[in-house]
């Protein structure tokens, strides 16, 4: 994000990079766990003899972290223009052109993120009085992340839209006038 921007705008722009960032170690650091407890602690009970260390849960935790993963950094992408495109004729058109397409581009993205927020209250909603078979987690934290990433989606593409974002690197020859083929 430019330096322009005041001191909050950055801060609050850095939020989910930080929650990614800290979820992402904490999703990690459950599957190290999980490959331990599957290869080297079931090993050691089975030859002592012991009660069976239970470790289900290490794949609900990163089934939910996942989907945090997924939807959250799927908004991040956008805002910073990093998200998959496939630019098979638009680099043909004049850089204006391609500036209005990018735009309604990015129109139809915080559209398709209204509706999987809303689409999440919905399964929130009528989740929320069912638990996870390993943890006891209302499945409502679950389907929220689709509320967290459509609604940064929607935010994010309006934001990408109305040219409040830097623009993609892939962009930096339409600046320089040479857009076309």
């Amino acid at each position: 994000m430019a330096s322009h921007h005041p001191p909050t705008l950055r801060v609050l722009a850095a939020i989910p990079k930080v929650f990614l960032a800290l979820l992402l170690i904490f999703v990690m650091m459950d599957l190290l766990a999980g490959v331990v407890l599957r290869y080297v602690v079931v090993q050691i009970t089975d030859y002592f003899d012991l009660d069976p260390i239970s470790f289900f849960w290490v794949e609900e935790v990163g089934e939910f972290g996942l989907a945090w993963l997924a939807a959250v950094g799927a908004a991040v992408a956008i805002i910073e223009r990093v998200h998959f495109g496939l630019r098979i004729v638009t680099h043909r058109f004049a850089p204006r052109t391609q500036q209005i397409i990018d735009r309604v581009n990015h129109l139809l993205i915080a559209g398709f993120g209204a509706l999987a927020a809303v689409y999440g209250i919905k399964l929130c909603m009528t989740n929320s009085v069912l638990t996870s078979p390993g943890l006891g987690l209302n499945l409502a934290w679950l389907y929220a992340s689709s509320v967290a990433g459509g609604t940064l989606i929607a935010v994010y593409g309006l934001i990408v839209a109305a040219g409040y974002a830097p623009a993609a690197a892939d962009e930096s020859t339409l600046s320089q006038g040479r857009g076309g083929g």
